[in-house]
């Protein structure tokens, strides 16, 4: 029991006072110089100071009266044998820096402590402290952050979660590497292994056999998915790949199906369950994501070849199960990543069949939106026949059943990788053959919230299978037998004629664009093929539509390549009298879905441009006919006007002709 000490129990007195501030703390640190040497004293004085730090209203001042700096230079002097003492300063310097930027950059101009305190980390005696100071120091304070980075904050920690004696909690750890990661810097400095460490503390039980607990799951899955955004830390994470589903990549697989026994939300109020649930749909989301990025690198199949058991588990994930839709995307954006070049996706479609459980999948969801539809409908007739049912509600509650339910998503992603395998020329049959355009035509007919992304993935899929495939176009142009008459709306119509409905004024652009694409496509193939050409262009005139997608194309300023393909297309319509009919209709009528506010924009004289202008003054411009585009495009120039130039010739329009030779020279 030390003596005592008149200096001590003044400093005692003063921190226990009501007046707090720079002045009143002088002689607290002139006791703190006397006693530097004599730690047991020190010991005493250093806990008041510890409890006084609690308190927010001596924070600043122990920052501008020398008394954080006293510590931080006492930090790195102390011996092992005074470890009380470095809790205690630890404690000081911590509670100084919570919420105060004055003494946090007080600790980076001190760069020696700050190292100290980093690399304390790693002592099992007081590492949860000095993590916990770390936390305090860096919080919402980006100098900070990268001080601690270029100390080596990043490695320090990785090296302590992987140690085979951590001990104590990991909580301030985990947090303090969210925010050091947000950095480039601090995602440089974190080694190789680091994904690895982080699935192993997920997934593998500590000595008692508990589980890391929800916020530190969440924590953990967070910077995996910061970290693996890196080719490094992917190519890091191939590398530690073995036989062990929870390491390397299986771990990523093993951690997505861990998180739906593992992983539960707070039921204790229904507010705090909601948004445990939202973030617990965060964070299997995160999961996904790192798979696909981990899939999309081009070391992955280098490690992992289509005939390894780890394609093997994907591929069995690769099917509909009830409340775990995240295995389903997750497993569909794996082989979408690796599918991206033609040889690998032929494999996949004729080695694999890959093409099968995908299929299955759209199929089995659209079902489940069925069933849901279906029992909406029941329940809403039994409480009242007069009430109408909505279509976006029905999906909205399949969307957030967890049986049966449809996700949009599923089908976004399913849909992709059929897109990716339908780009090499020997898949193209195979896919039909299997199915697709059956899954396309069921995806066309679903309504509600979200759909038209749907129909533009099903639209983008119909116009890949048919490119340069006159067999799938045959297909496509067919009506298929009804073995299903449930919904009456595809009764007697062709899967073109179906796509063909989604050319609407409601219809997104991106959604037109990629209709019209496929109309394109169609009539290219055709073209090319003399010998069917002109039975196929006649199937095409059944549908008055085109003509109308067509005008579209080439009235349309936002994409010049639709622009371009639209006069291709009124080329080869031109060929018959039935497109021939459409082309002139288009000519001589108001286009009624092309409107252009403000001023027309015209590649004319100047008289021209001034005579617009002065027209522009008295009355709105009106919508452009189909004689405008014509002629804007002939002072275009180009190929466009060429084909302009054959269309107006088929039309009767000499003068038009006249302007594209004149304008090429030719005339």
């Amino acid at each position: 029991m030390a003596e005592p000490h008149p200096p001590l129990e003044l400093a005692c007195n003063i921190l226990s006072q009501d007046k707090k501030d720079r002045d009143s703390l002088l002689l607290v640190v002139e006791s703190l110089n006397a006693l530097k040497d004599d730690r047991e004293r020190l010991l005493v004085l250093s806990k008041d100071i510890w409890i006084a730090s609690r308190e927010e209203s001596w924070r600043i001042p122990f920052g501008e009266s020398g008394i954080l700096e006293f510590f931080q230079s006492l930090l790195p002097e102390l011996k092992d044998e005074d470890g009380e003492l470095r809790l205690n300063a630890l404690k000081i310097l911590g509670n100084s820096c919570s919420d105060k930027d004055a003494n946090r950059e007080r600790m980076i101009a001190h760069p020696d402590s700050l190292r100290h305190i980093i690399n304390t980390i790693s002592c099992p005696e007081s590492g949860t402290i000095a993590a916990i100071v770390l936390h305090n120091i860096i919080t919402d304070y980006d100098p900070a952050q990268l001080a601690a980075i270029q100390h080596g904050a990043v490695p320090v920690i990785f090296d302590v979660l992987s140690s085979q004696s951590l001990e104590g909690p990991i909580n301030h750890l985990l947090r303090t590497l969210e925010l050091l990661l947000s950095h480039d810097a601090g995602k440089d400095a974190a080694p190789q292994t680091a994904p690895g460490t982080l699935i192993q503390i997920l997934l593998i039980p500590d000595d008692e056999g508990q589980s890391v607990n929800f916020d530190n799951a969440l924590s953990i899955i967070a910077i995996l998915s910061t970290l693996l955004t890196s080719s490094t830390m992917q190519a890091g994470l191939l590398k530690s790949s073995s036989g062990d589903a929870n390491r390397g990549f299986p771990g990523l697989l093993t951690a997505l199906e861990w998180s739906f026994d593992n992983i539960s939300p707070d039921t204790s109020t229904e507010e705090r369950k909601k948004k445990d649930l939202g973030l617990i749909r965060h964070a299997r989301n995160q999961l996904v994501e790192c798979i696909g990025e981990v899939a999309a690198s081009p070391e992955f199949l280098k490690t992992f070849p289509l005939n390894s058991p780890v394609i093997q588990r994907v591929k069995d994930l690769l099917q509909v199960q009830a409340g775990k839709e995240e295995l389903t995307i997750a497993s569909c954006i794996a082989i979408g990543n690796i599918g991206r070049s033609d040889e690998i996706c032929t494999a996949l479609v004729q080695d694999l069949a890959i093409q099968t459980p995908i299929l299955r999948i759209i199929e089995q969801t659209i079902d489940a939106y069925d069933t849901a539809v279906k029992a909406i409908r029941s329940k809403s007739s039994s409480s009242s026949s007069s009430t109408e049912i909505d279509p976006s509600k029905a999906l909205e509650a399949v969307r957030v059943t967890s049986s049966g339910a449809m996700s949009i998503s599923i089908l976004h992603s399913a849909v992709g990788v059929l897109k990716n395998l339908a780009i090499p020329q020997p898949n193209k049959t195979a896919l039909v053959e299997a199915g697709t355009f059956v899954a396309i035509r069921r995806m066309l007919l679903l309504s509600g919230v979200a759909t038209g992304q749907v129909y533009y993935a099903a639209i983008s899929l119909a116009r890949l299978l048919v490119v340069e495939n006159r067999a799938n176009i045959e297909v496509m142009l067919t009506i298929p037998e009804q073995k299903d008459t449930s919904d009456d709306t595809a009764a007697g119509k062709s899967t073109f004629a179906l796509i063909l409905d989604h050319f609407t004024p409601e219809a997104d652009a991106p959604t037109k664009t990629e209709l019209a694409r496929l109309v394109v496509a169609t009539l290219r193939c055709s073209y090319r093929d003399s010998t069917g050409s002109m039975r196929t262009i006649k199937k095409l005139m059944e549908y008055e539509v085109i003509g109308d997608i067509v005008w579209w194309m080439v009235s349309q300023d936002a994409y010049p390549t639709v622009r371009s393909d639209g006069w291709f297309a009124m080329a080869v319509l031109s060929t018959s009298a039935e497109g021939l009919t459409w082309i002139k209709n288009g000519i001589e009528k108001v286009w009624p879905s092309v409107s252009v506010g403000g001023k027309e924009k015209t590649e004319g004289t100047e008289t021209e441009v001034k005579e617009l202008d002065e027209k522009d003054s008295k009355e709105e411009v009106k919508d452009r006919t189909g004689e405008d585009v014509m002629w804007e495009t002939i002072r275009r120039g180009g190929r466009e006007a060429e084909n302009v130039a054959y269309v107006a010739n088929e039309c009767g329009r000499t003068d038009m002709v006249h302007a594209v030779l004149k304008a090429s020279g030719s005339g």
